[in-house]
């Protein structure tokens, strides 16, 4: 499985902020550390506060924090507002039609939505905390 470069940096900010957990970090904090692009780090962010996985404070001192706990969060939860290429449960059906086939209907829709579902639960089965302690142990 490839995650766009998005998706990558924003696990890679996510464990930061795991790291200082309850505390938090500004986004330059962030992007010195990570070496990501502040501007890049502003979108992802936006996303993510969103999606409610990060909280932010404005002026001095302030900056963003992780909304739970590292230990509550998982990786797909993280991932799914990031990434658009995760595997989906449907092909393309007859003559390019997108979601013509449903899964149950063929062998290929079943086959995905399964592989899908197989992909989902792994990813549910890490947490942001877990994504830190694989870093130390690096």
């Amino acid at each position: 499985m490839k995650l766009s470069t998005r998706s990558t940096y924003g696990l890679r900010a996510l464990s930061c902020l795991a790291r200082q957990f309850p505390e938090g970090l500004s986004l330059g904090e962030i992007a010195e550390t990570e070496k990501i692009s502040l501007k890049y780090l502003e979108a992802i962010f936006a996303i993510l506060k969103k999606e409610g996985l990060v909280t932010s404070t404005k002026g001095a001192g302030g900056g963003y924090k992780l909304a739970k706990a590292p230990h509550k969060i998982n990786v797909w939860e993280a991932l799914r507002p990031l990434e658009k290429t995760l595997p989906e449960g449907s092909c393309q059906g007859s003559a390019g039609r997108k979601n013509y086939c449903k899964p149950g209907c063929c062998a290929v829709g079943t086959m995905l939505a399964e592989v899908q579902k197989s992909v989902q639960g792994k990813l549910e089965q890490y947490t942001l905390k877990d994504l830190f302690a694989k870093e130390k142990s690096i």
